[in-house]
């Protein structure tokens, strides 16, 4: 037996002749590694397999430390004796250990939220029958807190009720919307030629997008001056 093998050792050496039945480390470290397992500690210890210990009715095992890293092995009968031995906990443990602690104590406020009461699909438009708020603790700040906001808004997603809905979830407001009807407009001098065309992209006011003739077929870039009009190039036409 070395201190290295054993830290901490303090064992009452009685000479083996004196007992007659004896256990052996073997028994030990099996009952040691089945007791961190119940308190859900990994086991990460040392005793020598070979060792002979006194006759013992019942092996104690007791922490010394609150985080397992010190444990000590008795027997109270019908011999007396006991050691301690060094659980090695890894830091990356104490690490998580400690910040679940920290996190424990500083539980986050509630905020009132948006949510739906009741499933949206995929594509819906929010409407105000659609929302209520709740409170409940969140710590993403994508999270939509706000009534007037989300009125009006399509869902990118399908949503639960009572789940927080996210800003991401949430598709923009654009002027034109692809694949919606517009009127491309091109205007020469006082001469202004309107045709029917579908929008290939979405786009916002004064946003450059492309936009297909309806009936040509012909795919051209114009400016989107509002909702329904998009204004080209004339050396496009």
């Amino acid at each position: 037996m070395t201190f290295k093998r054993l830290i901490l050792i303090c064992f009452l050496f009685v000479p083996n002749e004196i007992f007659g039945k004896q256990i052996s480390g073997i028994q030990i470290i099996s009952e040691v590694e089945e007791w961190l397992k119940k308190k859900k500690v990994e086991p990460n210890f040392s005793i020598l397999p070979e060792i002979k210990y006194p006759e013992c009715k019942k092996i104690e095992i007791s922490k010394i430390s609150t985080n397992f890293n010190l444990l000590k092995i008795s027997c109270s009968s019908p011999n007396k004796w006991s050691f301690i031995i060094r659980n090695k906990i890894s830091s990356a443990k104490k690490d998580t250990n400690k910040k679940i602690k920290e996190v424990k104590k500083k539980k986050k406020p509630k905020h009132k939220i948006v949510v739906l009461n009741k499933r949206l699909e995929k594509g819906s438009i929010i409407s105000v029958g659609d929302i209520k708020i709740i409170e409940r603790r969140v710590a993403n700040n994508n999270v939509v807190n706000n009534s007037d906001f989300i009125i009006g808004k399509k869902l990118k997603k399908s949503i639960l009720p009572n789940k927080p809905i996210y800003f991401s979830s949430l598709q923009k407001n654009w002027m034109i919307e692809k694949n919606s009807e517009i009127t491309i407009v091109n205007n020469i001098g006082p001469i202004s030629i309107k045709v029917h065309g579908i929008a290939m992209e979405n786009g916002d006011f004064e946003q450059q997008i492309k936009v297909k003739n309806a009936s040509s077929g012909e795919i051209i870039r114009g400016f989107v001056k509002n909702k329904k009009k998009v204004q080209i190039n004339t050396k496009q036409f």
